[in-house]
């Protein structure tokens, strides 16, 4: 009505009234208004701010995400199903812009909300498409802190609760986007920098006149080297998977497809640290199979979440892990 279009060009003279509008309001009548003004595609503004102090940011929270988020804690309603479609093309257009776009959103709160928008949604109507999105999130040069709690707390077990192989198939993707492993430089150059000046008496040495202890000092650094890092930190993959016992759930619910790309992932680590060909896999030592020990680095705790994995699904059928 004239009173609810009055307050639309209100909100949107003033910064602060749009804002609390998002804040308050969650009422599915204002969308087809708001979308046609606008203001559920991608925005800049939302992009990461850096300060006046070089290499400082600041990353703004995009304000109509709080309307979004209520929106759809409403669409079980019959009349509002419709707005399932508009909640996911949004999340997709605004990905896709991002993509697009050399990663130029790279706003951790933004995909922590989208993440939260689809644990309010049916489970079928999160495709395939959808979930290709989630390394995108997950892929950023400041935080996944909060989007990668929202999908090992809530979305992989929303999955995980079902018995419909679809659902299943969709949590077993999600279980390997979250152990994806990347390889990171071992040093930063700001480290890189501090080691050669601690030790400039021998890399300002020739290296013909080095001695062989200076040699395997130098080694020992491995300044040019990399090393894998799970994408997601180790600690909330510990909470997730281990404590909260979701790699059991995964070893007893989903094909043992899940648990060879896990071994795979774990193998390739080997395989790139051990180029000659032969595969040494005794540097992970466990004391016990039934003792969770302290996780140190990703080759623990992607054998740990094996481990659980595996001790679930022999529980459940030993012949699969006989063959």
């Amino acid at each position: 009505n004239d009173k609810e279009l009055e307050l639309l060009n209100k909100i949107q003279r003033k910064k602060m009234y749009e804002d609390k509008f998002f804040e308050k309001r969650g009422e599915i009548k204002w969308f087809d208004e708001l979308k046609k003004r606008g203001y559920f595609n991608p925005n800049l503004e939302t992009a990461p701010q850096e300060s006046k102090d070089k290499g400082i940011f600041f990353i703004p929270q995009w304000n109509v995400l709080p309307y979004l988020e209520k929106v759809s804690q409403k669409v079980n309603i019959l009349e509002n199903k419709k707005y399932i479609d508009e909640l996911l093309s949004i999340i997709k257009n605004v990905t896709e812009y991002h993509i697009k776009h050399n990663k130029i959103l790279d706003n951790y709160r933004t995909w922590w909300y989208f993440v939260k928008i689809l644990c309010n949604l049916p489970n079928e109507k999160i495709n395939d498409e959808i979930i290709s999105l989630i390394p995108i999130w997950l892929d950023s040069r400041f935080d996944n802190t909060l989007p990668a709690k929202e999908i090992l707390e809530k979305l992989l077990p929303k999955f995980l609760k079902s018995d419909d192989p679809d659902n299943l198939r969709k949590a077993e993707n999600i279980v390997d986007i979250v152990t994806e492993i990347k390889w990171l430089p071992k040093y930063t150059e700001q480290h890189k920098k501090e080691i050669r000046e601690k030790y400039k008496n021998i890399f300002d040495k020739p290296e013909e006149q080095r001695t062989e202890e200076e040699k395997r000092e130098i080694a020992v650094f491995g300044l040019d080297e990399e090393e894998p890092k799970t994408i997601i930190d180790i600690h909330s993959l510990t909470k997730s998977f281990i404590n909260n016992k979701v790699a059991s759930k995964v070893g007893e619910k989903c094909s043992e497809s899940v648990i060879f790309k896990l071994a795979d992932k774990l193998k390739s680590i080997f395989e790139k640290e051990q180029p000659s060909g032969r595969v040494d896999l005794s540097g992970i030592w466990f004391s016990s199979l039934f003792i969770t020990p302290n996780i140190y680095d990703t080759r623990q705790i992607i054998t740990l979440i094996l481990r659980e994995m595996l001790l679930a699904k022999a529980k459940k059928d030993i012949n699969i892990t006989k063959t």
